[in-house]
């Protein structure tokens, strides 16, 4: 089943190797005793920036891939959340997860460069 995969870069990638095991027949368990240290944690720039943009690209890409029944109401919700984030305050969030959408949209894997 291989390691992680890279057309996730960050966010949602140790969701999508989880998935892919059960699909390989592994159980997977929640430790919630476990801790993780990362050697080398990926640059993605302006850090809430960059985690909304992949959150939401990568959201979309888990559900084609693991759930694609799940896929359309995840991107409604996701396109629901960008005008009541612009509401509360938070446009700038909103705009980044319709950015991250786009991204899914128009075929975006890996890490994204502006």
């Amino acid at each position: 089943m291989g390691g992680l995969d890279e057309d996730y870069f960050t966010y949602w990638e140790d969701a999508d190797w989880c998935a892919r095991a059960a699909e390989a027949g592994f159980a997977t368990w929640f430790v919630p005793g476990a801790r993780v240290w990362h050697d080398v944690t990926p640059d993605t720039g302006t850090r809430l920036d960059r985690a909304r943009l992949y959150d939401a690209r990568n959201r979309m890409l888990f559900h084609s891939r693991h759930r694609r029944g799940a896929l359309l109401p995840a991107l409604l919700l996701t396109l629901a959340l960008v005008p009541w984030l612009a509401v509360t305050g938070r446009g700038r969030e909103g705009w980044l997860q319709l950015r991250g959408v786009w991204a899914f949209l128009r075929g975006s894997r890996g890490r994204m460069h502006d």
